[in-house]
């Protein structure tokens, strides 16, 4: 007699796709991805992404009690938080991105300065869109906007860390704000100067860093940094 498929595995027991980790929980038994979690483990240093942060949600369960985790583990699931929570400032960053993009501003005779696909220039409506879709003054929405402009225009690397879960939102704005006082080269210079260095410090420090980079490769860098 022929036996019946054994049944679809169900939510809890499907592995996790693209995450790197093994399945899930089988009823009962501690789930065996939170192993993946504890220091130097698969999870613990996986890239931010849609399934990590799928991963992350399930395994920290209702109000975030991360049942079963061991301490260590406890302290991998923050660090991955920590992590999808840049990840998806980079996200709503990118977005502002398109809407600069879909509202670029010609100047006269129709010509559009650009840094890469990305216009110098936008209609100065786009702070209104931006701030009751994100709660913000005018004021915050603009600075918000010149923001993600200069990561995707000047600071790309900047911008790549992160997304990729390296720094915070913070401390992108705080190297952002320091290097606003160089001109083009001068920041592409600045910005290879700092990346390896950066992750994992506290802000204080990242803005000591992206200060001295600034003295470093700017002529008179230092005293418009302090004075900025």
């Amino acid at each position: 007699m022929t036996q019946p498929p054994p049944p679809e595995p169900g939510p809890a027991e499907e592995p996790a796709r693209d995450s790197g980790l093994p399945g899930g929980r089988v009823p009962g038994t501690r789930d065996p991805r939170l192993a993946g979690f504890a220091e130097d483990g698969p999870g613990s240093t996986r890239p931010p992404s849609a399934a990590l942060a799928a991963v992350v949600e399930d395994l920290s369960g209702p109000d975030q009690r991360c049942q079963d985790a061991t301490d260590e583990e406890l302290i991998g699931l923050l660090g991955r938080w920590d992590s999808l929570e840049s990840w998806a400032a980079a996200g709503k960053l990118g977005v502002v991105r398109e809407l600069i993009r879909r509202r670029a501003r010609p100047g006269p005779g129709g010509h559009l300065p650009r840094h890469g696909d990305l216009p110098d220039q936008w209609h100065e409506g786009l702070e209104h869109e931006v701030s009751p879709a994100l709660g913000l003054s005018i004021r915050g929405a603009d600075k918000l906007t010149c923001f993600a402009w200069d990561l995707g225009a000047r600071l790309p690397g900047i911008g790549a860390a992160l997304a990729a879960g390296t720094i915070s939102e913070w401390k992108a704005r705080l190297i952002s704000d320091q290097l606003a006082v160089l001109d083009d080269e001068q920041a592409a210079e600045a910005e290879k100067l700092i990346l390896d260095q950066i992750a994992g410090q506290p802000p204080g420090v990242v803005g000591d860093i992206a200060a001295q980079a600034v003295c470093t490769v700017g002529p008179g860098g230092c005293g418009e940094a302090a004075r900025a």
